[in-house]
């Protein structure tokens, strides 16, 4: 059974920067804002759809209302492609008629509808994943569009790929991207557009460690590439419980009509340093700390309040988001040390799945929150509790009472 948190909802993890491939993923792309529902193909057909037996179409489940958004006359049949073997989304007919609304050369061949020209591996493409509000050149032409994060970019575009830290240019309705590397802070956050759309998904695990941004998310899907983005509100409010300055961050997933039904799970890396630079010059400040909805974050040259203050608040959050990393005995609870060396604490406990991650993060507040603090004294030693005893209670660690 999933736990919520404040952050996110319980769930595993498998390691991957910034995208996945499932069973023959593709970008989904558009030509002339038409589907390719029912054409030929080769290899790929963009827009959500797989090619199957040459047709472009997607699976199904029989005796399912799960086709009409492909075409209100669409259905679920084992009967036309590899009979008795695969359910796929089709349009039955009798006559060449009965396909003209799938657009030009689509005729009835076998009872069903069918394009005449077959696609190859052009009309699918590379994922990107990335700023969907930075399109920097490119012509406004009428051939083959690309869709990335629910936007449309036209023939010619280029327009910035963060999952390769570079650009991507709109060729043919594929987008084409350099080979750029991410730097190690990973995928960089931007500002939001004016409507954010997302697919949906679980965030299930968060981890701010330095600059970085570390997210496990789980969500439906196993059968396209998967575009992910992290962006930012323009504008900062106020934390109720710190007083201290707070901002939204939203995660965009692009499914590109994935409807298979695994679930799988993805680690993505975020690099916040543009969202530091928005709210230095925001507030008017050479660094501090900002509270959002994935774990404070601490940035530039902050005060000696705000490492203390960063120093504890981020190992706690660190230490709850663990336990959000499932159980199975009492033995996979664990009590571990917070102190630091500008602050003392009183330990924590967590999941001894987490304790890799929750050391790392540790490292990142030593490194920046301690290190560069020399003219900082000790915060000195708080008033603690006696921990009680740990048990895993439906695969989550708990404390009980002493």
């Amino acid at each position: 059974m999933a736990t919520s948190t404040k952050w996110g909802i319980a769930g595993a993890c498998s390691i991957i920067v910034g995208l996945f491939w499932g069973c023959g993923g593709s970008l989904g792309t558009k030509t002339g804002g038409e589907s390719h529902f029912l054409n030929h193909c080769d290899d790929s057909c963009g827009a959500g759809l797989n090619c199957i037996s040459g047709v472009c179409t997607r699976g199904c489940v029989v005796d399912e209302d799960s086709c009409a958004d492909l075409h209100p006359d669409a259905e679920c049949t084992d009967a036309s492609i590899e009979p008795g073997e695969v359910a796929v989304c089709d349009l039955a007919c009798t006559n060449d008629t009965q396909c003209d609304d799938l657009g030009a050369n689509f005729a009835c061949e076998s009872g069903q509808c069918r394009g005449g020209t077959a696609l190859t591996s052009g009309t699918g493409g590379t994922s990107t994943s990335g700023n969907p509000s930075n399109t920097t050149s490119g012509g406004g032409g009428a051939g083959p569009t690309c869709e990335h994060l629910f936007e449309e970019h036209p023939d010619g575009a280029t327009f910035d790929n963060h999952a390769n830290c570079g650009t991507c240019t709109c060729e043919g309705g594929e987008a084409e991207c350099g080979d750029s590397v991410c730097p190690a802070a990973g995928v960089s956050v931007f500002p939001c557009p004016a409507d954010v759309q997302t697919d949906p998904i679980n965030v299930d695990s968060t981890f701010v460690q330095g600059d970085t941004l570390l997210m496990y998310v789980s969500h439906s899907g196993g059968c396209e590439i998967h575009d992910y983005g992290l962006c930012f509100e323009p504008e900062l409010g106020t934390d109720p419980d710190t007083s201290r300055p707070a901002g939204e961050l939203r995660v965009i997933h692009d499914s590109n009509g994935d409807n298979c039904e695994a679930f799988p799970s993805t680690t993505l890396f975020f690099d916040l340093r543009p969202y530091a630079e928005y709210v230095m010059d925001e507030l008017d400040i050479p660094g501090g700390t900002v509270s959002t909805p994935f774990g404070h974050y601490t940035f530039g040259e902050p005060s000696c309040d705000d490492r203390w203050f960063a120093g504890g608040m981020q190992q706690g959050e660190a230490a709850e988001q663990t336990l959000n990393f499932p159980c199975t005995t009492a033995a996979d609870c664990l009590i571990v040390s917070t102190d630091l060396s500008c602050l003392n604490g009183c330990g924590a406990m967590i999941s001894a799945a987490g304790e890799e991650v929750f050391g790392t993060t540790q490292d990142h507040l030593e490194a920046i929150v301690c290190d560069p603090a020399n003219e900082c004294p000790s915060f000195g030693m708080p008033q603690c509790a006696e921990h009680g005893p740990m048990d895993c209670v439906e695969g989550r660690c708990v404390e009980l009472s002493p």
